[in-house]
């Protein structure tokens, strides 16, 4: 966690952990989950999120048409989520909407968590304006699987950046930002 609120995500079992090495060389990506690891922070310091909340995340899931967590919340009553499931993109605060069809690229993923007023974008690409995606809040993290640890991640995860308001005004910028860190599109 680079907020300096400590809200580091952590995973103390070594093989559950997500690889920044494998096979003796650097995963190109950011962190590799290959269908077993997560990292987990239970609670956020500050407390639950409540929506707006806005989320960007790089991520590159590779079992297309099965179901993979880039994160969910670490509360099962509590939870902002973007995930891939049924070969779709979606996001998730207690309704599922779908964002874009799934594929293996590596996609910058942005959603606003604002109840009926819901956005969420892939590449900068709008998929999914003004939808309600329900009116959970978000209580700590899951990193590369779902909050019980099922549907763990096949891909990549180079980034997450959360924010507990709405960023809708500076999307574009900090969209701009990353992509020009992971040349994603």
């Amino acid at each position: 966690d680079q907020s300096g609120n400590g809200n580091n995500a952590v995973q103390a079992v070594a093989t559950s952990q997500p690889k920044v090495v494998d096979g003796g060389v650097l995963v190109t990506d950011g962190l590799k989950f290959d269908g077993g690891q997560s990292l987990v922070k239970t609670t956020f310091t500050q407390g639950q999120l409540s929506q707006p909340n806005t989320a960007f995340a790089v991520s590159k899931i590779l079992d297309v048409g099965n179901t993979g967590f880039v994160f969910d919340s670490s509360d099962a009553a509590a939870r902002n989520i973007i995930f891939a499931d049924a070969s779709a993109y979606r996001f998730y605060a207690g309704t599922n909407q779908t964002i874009a069809a799934q594929d293996a690229d590596q996609h910058l993923f942005t959603a606003l968590f604002n109840t009926t007023n819901s956005d969420a974008y892939v590449d900068g690409v709008i998929g999914a304006s003004s939808v309600d995606v329900g009116t959970y809040s978000m209580s700590g993290i899951t990193i590369g699987a779902r909050n019980t640890l099922a549907y763990p991640l096949d891909g990549t995860i180079s980034e997450i950046l959360i924010f507990d308001s709405d960023q809708s005004a500076f999307r574009k910028n900090i969209e701009f930002n990353i992509n020009n860190a992971y040349s994603i599109y």
